[in-house]
């Protein structure tokens, strides 16, 4: 049997992919208190997991965390499979936190329910390790179908895309004449547009083509990223909510990770659905009231209103660069291609 360690659920450095076979009989040395029958249910605590793997006459897949189990009682041996913890959001995001995801997670308490009321893109959800419980929420209602059907139909979504190529005439078929008839259509339609306009801006009247060989997503490689992100997506709750309904439902200690466009920006161009200032209101109103049940980070930009209706909560200030692009069908925006800039940026938390 070859071992490999497994970290706990509250490290947040990512893991390579590694598949080995162990016996039945191997189990006890992996096992704290080894396995027990309860007529057909294994239950396993496998260095600090706890599941429940159903035994069943054929193979059968069962996802435990980060832990793959693949189980087949005829031959009595048990596959795990440990999937990289750290992957790519399958999306562009506007306003997404890609580049800033390890000055984030450093932040990130051990926790065991974790969810997104503002979830976006999900980079930070896809670059941490899954743990028992997940929730990712959003209110465009296109993002999370796209979402959906890359957890419960990755191939007919990847049969949808096949063969197609990242070109501008392909972008405005898509994006002025393509009818979805169906939510596979709707969610190829999304992905198509996404990962070809310039950075991933979903609102029609400003997605712009912005594909580029050098540093696009090639298309041949969507299918992998789409399987990556499905394996991921498995058992965890995709909802299109109001963010207060979903903090309100959340169990007691759940950690919660929240993005939500800069309080002082123009995002309306940027997104399908506004952010208004009475939203930012209610979202610091509703952390505050719940601020003892709940773990939460929060990123905003850093400025003196943020700061002061944030005051009762712990502040950090961080810095990283980020980059100013110009396509060519955005004329007038401006006139620099490709600047490095200094954003500043405010990490708000309660967990200090």
């Amino acid at each position: 049997m070859r071992n490999y360690p497994l970290s706990p659920c509250g490290n947040n450095s990512a893991q390579l992919t590694i598949r080995f076979w162990i016996d039945f009989s191997d189990l006890k040395m992996l096992c704290k208190h080894g396995p027990r029958h309860t007529q057909n249910v294994l239950i396993v605590i496998l260095l600090g997991y706890k599941g429940l793997i159903k035994i069943e006459n054929t193979v059968q897949c069962f996802l435990l965390d980060t832990i793959y189990f693949i189980v087949n009682s005829k031959k009595k041996r048990i596959m795990v499979e440990r999937i990289s913890d750290g992957i790519n959001s399958p999306l562009r995001y506007a306003g997404g936190k890609f580049y800033a995801r390890k000055s984030i997670l450093q932040y990130f308490p051990k926790h065991y329910h974790y969810a997104e009321p503002l979830s976006g893109g999900a980079s930070l959800f896809f670059a941490k390790e899954k743990v028992e419980y997940n929730w990712l929420n959003d209110i465009d209602e296109e993002l999370v179908n796209t979402f959906r059907i890359m957890r419960d139909h990755p191939e007919e979504l990847i049969k949808k895309l096949m063969n197609e190529e990242a070109n501008k005439d392909r972008h405005s078929y898509y994006k002025n004449e393509f009818r979805p008839r169906n939510d596979i259509d709707r969610a190829a339609r999304w992905y198509y547009l996404n990962r070809t306009s310039y950075s991933g801006i979903m609102n029609m009247h400003n997605c712009y083509w912005g594909y580029g060989d050098k540093y696009s997503m090639r298309p041949e490689n969507w299918p992998r990223s789409i399987r990556q992100a499905s394996k991921k997506l498995q058992d965890v709750r995709i909802t299109q909510l109001d963010f207060e309904e979903v903090i309100a439902q959340l169990e007691d200690k759940t950690f919660v990770f929240i993005d939500p466009p800069y309080m002082n920006s123009d995002h309306d161009k940027f997104y399908t659905h506004t952010f208004s200032y009475n939203d930012h209101l209610r979202l610091c109103s509703m952390l505050f009231k719940h601020r003892r049940r709940l773990d939460f980070v929060l990123t905003y930009d850093n400025s003196d209103e943020i700061k002061s209706l944030y005051h009762w909560s712990a502040q950090i200030e961080r810095e990283w660069n980020y980059t100013i692009s110009r396509t060519d069908d955005q004329k007038g925006k401006t006139d620099v291609k490709g600047k490095r800039h200094k954003g500043k940026e405010l990490f708000i938390l309660n967990i200090l």
